[in-house]
């Protein structure tokens, strides 16, 4: 995040453009963003960011999958809001047993 969040929208947008033309030939790739994301609910700016990369990568690269690791003790990938119309698998992240995130998301 302090790399995306010193360079700012665009250039967040441009990476993820960059990203997805890289790599949109090569087979087996899911986009995972987020890794504890945990200022996803908090900062609207970290959000906004993420949301630039994830719209970057989508542009350039629409057919691999893109999900999200939100909050590491419990969330799933189509809690936020502003990242589902780039979430394209819905992916449960949790430290707790797996079975009711699986089923919520």
């Amino acid at each position: 995040m302090p790399v995306l969040e010193q360079n700012g929208m665009q250039k967040a947008s441009r990476y993820g453009k960059y990203l997805g033309n890289r790599y949109k030939n090569f087979n087996n790739i899911i986009w995972i963003t987020g890794n504890d994301f945990q200022t996803w609910n908090t900062s609207s700016t970290d959000n906004h960011l993420i949301a630039a990369l994830m719209q970057g990568i989508a542009s350039a690269d629409p057919n691999h999958l893109q999900t999200t690791e939100l909050n590491y003790l419990v969330s799933g990938s189509l809690d936020d809001a502003l990242l589902v119309p780039y979430t394209t698998l819905a992916g449960a992240y949790t430290y707790y047993p797996t079975y009711a995130e699986v089923l919520h998301e």
